[in-house]
């Protein structure tokens, strides 16, 4: 298996790692050590950040032609996963319109990348520096979340969407001004 990070080929000797989740695993810690955040994985054309890590975890990496890492500074993160996520938040209120519509696949894509870029931002907090109304708006906005995935088991299109125009996205509007850049 090939290993990239950046678009760079890195040597490397496995050690015990058997898994894609072993190498993953590992790849991680070393680059925390150097101060780098893991930002995206693929194995191919396939984004693994957008699977389900048990989906690919187990795989044995003898199937595994190359693995291309992407990695940057907390800092850089931050910037890329803010402006993703302001990007997301400014959609959400269009679900509610398109699952009423019939457009499921196209309200299902704004769902994802809203998912993806949140949780990519959940990632990267550890690396920010404590903040008591940063940590009270996470807090506050748990309860929606959790809603939200009862509504989507339940699947309740109208508590879908009303919860993201009316819940989840006021309260991440409050908090992107946080995480430093322009709102």
């Amino acid at each position: 298996m090939r290993l990239t990070i950046n678009g760079e080929t890195v040597d490397y000797t496995l050690e015990q790692e058997k898994t894609l989740g072993d190498v993953v695993a590992g790849v991680r810690k070393w680059l925390a050590t150097e101060g780098f955040l893991v930002t995206a994985l693929r194995d191919g054309p396939t984004d693994l950040v957008r699977l389900p890590r048990e989906s690919w975890e187990g795989r044995d990496i003898a199937g595994i032609e190359c693995l291309a890492v992407e990695a940057a500074l907390p800092a850089d993160a931050l910037a890329g996963s803010r402006a993703r996520l302001a990007a997301s938040v400014k959609r959400l209120p269009e679900v509610s319109l398109l699952l009423q519509t019939g457009h499921d696949r196209e309200a299902m894509a704004i769902v994802v990348e809203f998912t993806d870029a949140f949780q990519t931002l959940t990632d990267i907090l550890p690396y920010l520096g404590p903040d008591q109304e940063r940590a009270r708006l996470f807090a506050e906005i748990t309860p929606p979340l959790r809603e939200l995935i009862a509504a989507f088991t339940n699947r309740d299109s109208v508590l879908i969407g009303d919860l993201l125009e009316y819940e989840v996205a006021p309260r991440l509007e409050r908090l992107l001004p946080m995480l430093g850049g322009a709102a």
